[in-house]
């Protein structure tokens, strides 16, 4: 009357098979995953500590958000030294 139903599984094509024989392709790239590790980390960087984040800035020495990911003790030292300097230079009304 009713017909068995079996178990249908999808798979996708980037998963390794057994026996080695197809490997995926981040299996075979590892420098895309390390990419894509890396904008993570530059994301999150750049949520916490207020940073302007532009998936164009990883690895652009002259992005002032990627200097600031590479060195982050330096990139508060100029930033604590810039606001200490525009509380300097402020009039004050006594």
């Amino acid at each position: 009357m009713f017909q068995k139903m079996e178990r249908m599984v999808l798979t996708s094509n980037t998963q390794n098979t057994r026996g080695g024989l197809n490997v995926s392709y981040f299996a075979k790239n590892p420098e895309v995953v390390q990419i894509f590790d890396d904008l993570d980390k530059f994301r999150d960087f750049c949520r916490f500590e207020g940073y302007r984040f532009n998936e164009k800035d990883l690895y652009n020495e002259k992005s002032k958000s990627f200097r600031a990911f590479l060195d982050p003790a330096k990139a508060k030292k100029e930033r604590r030294e810039k606001r200490q300097a525009r509380l300097k230079n402020r009039r004050r009304y006594n």
